[in-house]
């Protein structure tokens, strides 16, 4: 379900290479922000998905419920000289859906073009994150 909404919302994207997508942890404060042209995160799409996710406890997440969460999960791309993502890390939340659900997210940011180019000759990395809140 999950990730045939994103792929909705990302029909007519693709990329020159594979990327890979992971989970993992970093000092996400050391990697300058990333740049994107126009196109943003489905936010209120995400939210209500993080809504399905908690109600059919796919994830149980402490202090977070169905009904009331307040989520930020940090993300990292490489993006190779083109532009376009190489490697995609999401934060290590403990919600292996949520962190699906946003790698898928930002991998059809980067397939759309919507990632500034780096002007580096080789891949760099930039962070940023998504917010994701139902009071």
């Amino acid at each position: 379900m999950i990730l045939s909404t994103l792929a909705a919302i990302f029909l007519s994207t693709s990329t020159p290479a594979p990327v890979t997508i992971e989970v993992g942890r970093a000092q996400w404060d050391r990697f300058p922000s990333l740049e994107k042209r126009g196109r943003e995160l489905p936010v209120s799409t995400m939210v209500g998905l993080v809504e399905e996710m908690l109600a059919s406890k796919q994830c149980e997440l402490e202090g977070q419920s169905a009904k009331r969460f307040d989520i930020t999960v940090p993300y990292a791309v490489m993006l190779g000289p083109d532009g376009y993502a190489q490697r995609i890390v999401v934060a290590d939340v403990g919600c292996a859906p949520l962190e699906t659900m946003i790698g898928q997210a930002v991998y059809g940011l980067s397939s759309s073009g919507n990632f500034s180019k780096s002007g580096a000759k080789t891949g760099r990395w930039y962070v940023d994150e998504v917010s994701l809140i139902l009071q």
